[in-house]
């Protein structure tokens, strides 16, 4: 591998120990699940970015837009597991 490979690897690394050791330490399953129900849409989410691009958004602004847009359904998704916990 490439110097810049190694240094993306290293870098990947790194994101996933400290998102692991983040969750090991604080937020619920509820927290977790939210976060791989989101990623498992990605592509739905890269819609949105390329619908915000044909807009003409600048860069800043779509990400902006895309931040907003995650953060409200992530905490939209964690009521909705907690409300189906205590339903339980």
């Amino acid at each position: 591998m490439g110097d810049e490979t190694v240094a993306s690897v290293d870098a990947y690394e790194k994101c996933a120990t400290i998102m692991a050791q983040h969750y090991a330490t604080g937020p619920d399953v509820a927290d977790l699940i939210t976060k791989a129900a989101t990623e498992a849409c990605l592509p739905q989410l890269r819609a949105v970015a390329q619908s915000l691009q044909r807009k003409g958004e600048s860069q800043t602004s779509m990400m902006s837009a895309i931040y907003q847009i995650n953060t409200q359904l992530r905490r939209k998704l964690k009521m909705l597991i907690l409300d189906e916990r205590a339903k339980k």
